[in-house]
């Protein structure tokens, strides 16, 4: 017995809507390879990516100096809007025309602004993903959609809730 039409109808708009929510903006959805986030885009919709409430932001944090940055989660919603983990905080900080990039190969880079690269990932296999949750941790995941690496297992200053401290 054939299904009913509004069966059809049903997985044909589920099926469009996640396609459409993989070209918008990362707000909330998994991040593909290949998207990019600058700090020539600061102030523009796509220089940061956002957990699905909004509560947490990935992006470039400015330092004192306006011409440097730091990549960093913060809080946007406090009014402090507090830093709550770095990427390679004991660098030095990154000048105007840096990048951060989920690059094709799975790894998760930061290009500086005179193009040398340095991964903020250790991740074991290439991601083929990635996504910012609501609870602050940034992950990475394979094509089985397995985390492989996740801001949480470098913490800086903030500890978050649900977060583990590992021994060492």
């Amino acid at each position: 017995m054939a299904p009913p039409l509004y069966l059809l109808l049903l997985q044909l708009l589920a099926t469009l809507s996640l396609s459409s929510a993989q070209t918008e903006s990362p707000t909330g959805t998994q991040i593909g390879l290949g998207f990019s986030l600058s700090t020539t885009q600061i102030g523009h919709n796509k220089s940061f990516w956002l957990s699905p409430s909004g509560s947490f932001s990935f992006f470039f944090y400015p330092l004192s100096d306006p011409q440097n940055f730091i990549v960093g989660i913060w809080m946007p919603k406090t009014p402090e809007k507090t830093l709550v983990w770095s990427a390679n905080r004991d660098s030095p900080p990154l000048s105007n025309g840096s990048s951060i990039i989920l690059a094709s190969n799975g790894v998760l880079l930061l290009r500086n602004s005179e193009a040398q690269e340095k991964p903020i990932s250790d991740n074991p296999e290439p991601a083929s993903s990635a996504a910012l949750l609501d609870n602050g941790n940034l992950v990475l995941h394979n094509s089985q959609s397995m985390t492989i690496w996740q801001s949480f297992d470098s913490p800086t200053d903030t500890i978050l809730s649900g977060q583990v401290l590992l021994p060492g």
